[in-house]
């Protein structure tokens, strides 16, 4: 049973963890994507079940249109890659609720 994630088998994921790379702390501990409400650009509702809903790596979040039309791919808050944002199941949501704080960032303004 691994310590970090409570599943069984090896997993080298963990190594660094299980080196003392990761501060005592942490080790053992869950940390979940926040799955904020909406896109940040055009404020559509995006559900935890979105299947059309981006993330970067600091969890900003897009609809897959703006990500494509307005975008370019990339977040405009740190420039970094978007990439489909997971499905957390159903089973998980009443434990570990998404987010409900909406977020709108600069290019929700149509002026930009």
């Amino acid at each position: 049973m691994c310590a970090l994630c409570n599943a069984t088998g090896s997993s080298r994921s963990h190594d660094s963890a299980k080196q003392g790379m990761v501060p005592r702390n942490l080790v053992g501990k869950l940390f979940m994507l926040a799955l904020r409400p909406n896109c940040e650009c055009c404020d559509r509702d995006l559900p935890p079940e979105a299947l059309d809903a981006l993330i970067c790596s600091f969890e900003c979040t897009f609809c897959i249109r703006c990500a494509e039309t307005r975008l370019g791919g990339h977040c405009p808050n740190c420039q970094g890659e978007l990439v489909r944002r997971p499905i957390r199941p159903a089973i998980h949501l009443a434990q570990n609720p998404a987010s409900g704080q909406r977020v709108l960032g600069a290019c929700s303004d149509p002026r930009s």
